[in-house]
């Protein structure tokens, strides 16, 4: 199952290179059936695990790297892309903790498809707001629950 994780915020680079190592790596390496879709000012940022390099996971580095695929035209060397405000990310449902769709009827549907998961302010009930840490830890606990899914595990 491909999995698209889309962060519908704006982040700080900080935050966006948190989730894109929370939409992207595992311990022991690179999800390579994943996507990340994350937003710093009006352009999109896509990392696919199975082209990415040199994303690692502390945060000192992760924040460089946004920063080198945003700012300083390395995208392609880094194994990423950049969107514009023209193109903008799938859609799918909300997850979180106050989301719109249950994550598991979302993988129960999606079985051996694509499914797309937004996170995001817009993505709570009207007048909670999304904590931040939530924003990039969705997609651990997201990945998680799928990969049990799939190993045929209760979520």
């Amino acid at each position: 199952m491909k999995r698209i994780h889309v962060a519908a915020d704006r982040l700080t680079e900080e935050e966006a290179g948190l989730f894109l190592v929370s939409s992207l790596l595992v311990s022991h390496g690179v999800r390579t059936d994943t996507e990340a879709w994350v937003r710093i000012g009006r352009t999109w940022i896509v990392a696919s695990g199975s082209s990415i390099r040199q994303l690692r996971p502390d945060l000192v580095s992760a924040e460089a790297w946004v920063k080198a695929v945003a700012y300083k035209g390395k995208a392609s060397r880094l194994g990423a892309r950049l969107a514009g405000q023209n193109q903008a990310p799938p859609t799918g449902p909300c997850v979180g903790p106050r989301g719109r769709t249950s994550l598991k009827d979302i993988v129960g549907a999606g079985q051996g498809s694509t499914i797309v998961l937004w996170y995001g302010e817009e993505c709570s009930d009207a007048g909670l707001q999304m904590d931040r840490l939530r924003v990039w830890l969705m997609p651990v606990l997201a990945n998680i629950i799928i990969d049990r899914v799939e190993a045929g595990l209760p979520a």
